[in-house]
């Protein structure tokens, strides 16, 4: 079984291996995105900080670096697995 560093984030459940824009907070209007771009979407400042060097496309919070295993029967629709049990167990057939 296939040990793999990832990145998951706990609001979401999201596990990935591809590599994230930073999670930035506008110091002018307080919105928190994602994005390699320093400007804010909301208000074009260009005055943002960083928060964190990985966050969550899909939800805006940090990511963490874990241990993922890869599916058992091959490549599933989840991708990756945060216990080896999940990825021994899992019957979900494999992503087209």
């Amino acid at each position: 079984m296939d040990k793999i560093q990832a990145w998951f984030c706990q609001k979401c459940e999201k596990i990935t291996e591809d590599e994230l824009p930073p999670l930035r907070e506008c110091q002018n209007c307080s919105e928190i995105f994602v994005s390699y771009e320093r400007n804010c979407p909301s208000c074009n400042c260009p005055f943002t900080r960083n928060m964190d060097d990985h966050g969550c496309e899909e939800c805006n919070e940090k990511m963490e670096i874990v241990t993922a295993y890869a599916c058992a029967s091959g490549p599933c629709e989840h991708g990756l697995h945060l216990t080896e049990e999940g990825a021994m167990e899992c019957t979900t057939p494999q992503a087209p």
